[in-house]
């Protein structure tokens, strides 16, 4: 095994066989899925055995940054205009890194560097 926690981003069927499999094999999963469960693309029952299984879920939460020991998530906010998730933005209108809309940064330390083979 690579490491420990293992990080999934997306929603699909295949996100949810991976971070099912690597709780099998051990690991910590956490998938990041940008989106609210009801706009999810996995099948239902997936999702609900893989909650059942301890698998954690960050909903509306986007990866902002990711180096070799660490990952930034970012939460995400429905705009009353679009029914996309947007980043959360600040009084002024920026993009910001706050992750809950607190000012405080969410890090989710990871053991293993990830890197496309």
């Amino acid at each position: 095994m690579l490491g420990r926690r293992v990080v999934v981003y997306g929603g699909g069927n295949t996100a949810i066989d991976v971070a099912r499999t690597a709780k099998r094999m051990g690991a910590e999963p956490l998938i990041v899925y940008r989106r609210t469960r009801d706009k999810m693309p996995a099948h239902d029952f997936e999702m609900e055995e893989a909650i059942q299984e301890g698998i954690m879920v960050k909903w509306l939460s986007t990866i902002t940054q990711a180096d070799e020991s660490s990952l930034t998530i970012e939460k995400m906010a429905l705009v009353a205009t679009s029914r996309i998730p947007q980043p959360r933005r600040s009084r002024d209108n920026r993009s910001r890194r706050a992750g809950d809309g607190l000012g405080k940064d969410r890090r989710s330390r990871t053991t293993q560097e990830f890197r496309q083979a």
